[in-house]
C-alpha cells in the first residue's frame, strides 16, 4: 500500500514575517508529519553598525 503524503496549507504570512514547521518527530521520520504546525514569527532585523570615529594607528600613519 503507498503512503499518501498529508499537507497543511501554509497561512497566510504578514510582511516582515516567515513560516516555520514545529514538529516533535524527527526529521529522519516520515514525509507526512501530522502532527506538527506552522508558526508565524517575525524576521529578526540585525543590529545597525555603530559608527566608530576613524583613527589612524601608528602603521597607517
Amino acid at each position: 500500500m503507498p503512503f499518501q503524503a498529508v499537507q497543511i496549507a501554509l497561512p497566510e504570512i504578514p510582511e516582515g514575517h516567515r513560516a516555520r514547521w514545529v514538529s516533535p518527530l524527527k526529521p529522519v521520520e516520515p514525509n507526512y508529519d501530522t502532527v506538527g504546525e506552522w508558526v508565524i514569527e517575525e524576521i529578526p532585523v540585525p543590529p545597525e553598525p555603530t559608527e566608530e570615529p576613524a583613527t589612524e594607528s601608528p602603521a597607517q600613519a
